[in-house]
C-alpha cells in the first residue's frame, strides 16, 4: 500500500490507500482488505466510474454520536459531466458493524441508479480473524 488516510474506530480502524483507493478495515479482531484484482468502481447506466479515475478525491474522518470512519468526496470524474459521489466507510461503536454508505451528491449527468457493488463480483476478501 502507498500513502494511506487512517482513522481509528473505538475497536480497529480504517484506512484508504490514496493511490489505489483500496480499503483497509480492522474491526472487533476481524481484517478485510480489498481484492487488487477488482479496482474500486461506481457503476452507473452511463458506464463504470473507477475510483482511481476521479481527479478530485478530499479525505476526512467521518465521527458522530454512534461511531467513526472515513469520508471520501469524489469530484470532477472524466466523462461525467458534474457527478459527485461520497463514500462513508465507518464502524459502529456499539455492536462494531462496518457500514458502508454511497452518497450521491449531484447527479448531473445520470438520474437514474447509481450503486456502489460492482456486477463483477465482490471487491472484498473473505472475513478471517486477526492472528494474535
Amino acid at each position: 500500500m502507498g500513502e494511506s488516510f487512517t482513522v481509528t474506530t473505538a475497536n480497529g480502524y480504517i484506512s484508504m490507500d490514496k493511490s489505489t483507493q483500496a480499503l483497509r478495515v480492522v474491526a472487533d479482531g476481524h481484517l478485510w482488505t480489498a481484492d487488487a484484482r477488482v479496482p474500486p468502481c461506481v457503476a452507473t447506466a452511463n458506464g463504470e466510474i473507477p475510483f482511481t479515475a476521479v481527479e478530485r478525491v478530499a479525505y476526512s474522518e467521518w465521527k458522530t454520536g454512534v461511531g467513526a470512519g472515513i469520508r471520501c468526496a469524489y469530484s470532477q470524474i472524466p466523462g461525467f459531466g458534474g457527478f459527485a459521489f461520497d463514500i462513508i466507510v465507518w464502524c459502529e461503536t456499539a455492536t462494531g458493524h462496518v457500514i458502508f454508505e454511497f452518497i450521491p451528491i449531484s447527479e448531473a449527468v445520470t438520474r437514474r441508479s447509481c450503486t456502489c457493488v460492482s456486477r463483477r463480483r465482490s471487491c472484498w476478501r473473505a472475513r478471517r480473524p486477526i492472528p494474535r
